[in-house]
């Protein structure tokens, strides 16, 4: 599948397709002191100015995995907004992978560069959000560093360097085909210029090539 000219349909479709009533769903169980209440506060903001990238799965509530679950949880994802990450999606799959691996680990097992983000994926209740970034030569060798910006773009300077921020998502299987929470590679919405939060992309907005290959191919195929 061309995940290009998939994620550039799609983002025609969304920028042009007008439609009301898909916002996502509140669950009883969030509060207001719960800091995933922002993504609630910034829907508005993202579907007006928000932009459509490619997120990949890193962790999620196991209710949303249950075909008979209709709960909207909390999910773990990466996304760049680097244009580049759509031709080699398996960087942000083998990075996610490699952090996962860390979860539960003691910190003396887990390399340095790696600590921050195996803490927030073993948190189950961390609604922190981390950017750091890699390089596509060397995409485990991850750098963090907080004091460069995410949604800056450093391909000129640095050729090789892709920017990366996990965060929470909002996963509501009403905004999914055929309710499947499937994963690991599905559409986001973000505008991380004007707020830190992102939202699935509902599927009324997918192409029909992206939502057949989410629902019968996703977990096979080998991201190009």
């Amino acid at each position: 599948m061309n995940f290009r000219n998939n994620l550039d349909l799609m983002r025609r479709t969304f920028r042009n397709t007008h439609i009301r009533g898909l916002e996502l769903q509140r669950p009883a169980w969030l509060t207001s002191s719960d800091k995933l209440i922002q993504i609630y506060k910034d829907q508005e903001k993202l579907f007006k100015h928000g932009q459509v990238y490619y997120g990949c799965l890193v962790q999620a509530n196991e209710l949303l995995f249950s075909k008979e679950s209709k709960a909207v949880c909390p999910a773990l994802v990466t996304y760049s907004t680097d244009e580049r990450i759509v031709d080699h999606l398996s960087v942000l799959k083998k990075i996610n992978n490699e952090m996962f691996r860390y979860k539960d680990e003691k910190a003396e097992d887990i390399p340095d560069n790696y600590k921050a983000q195996a803490r927030i994926i073993t948190d189950e209740m961390s609604r922190e959000k981390m950017d750091f970034y890699t390089y596509l030569s060397d995409p485990l060798n991850i750098v963090n560093d907080k004091k460069f910006k995410f949604s800056k773009d450093y391909s000129k300077t640095d050729p090789e360097r892709i920017n990366i921020r996990m965060c929470c998502v909002m996963g509501c299987k009403e905004h999914l085909p055929k309710s499947l929470f499937i994963g690991p590679i599905f559409p986001i919405i973000a505008v991380p210029e004007k707020c830190d939060s992102i939202m699935i992309l509902p599927d009324i907005f997918w192409s029909e090539e992206f939502r057949d290959w989410y629902l019968y191919e996703s977990k096979t195929e080998l991201y190009r």
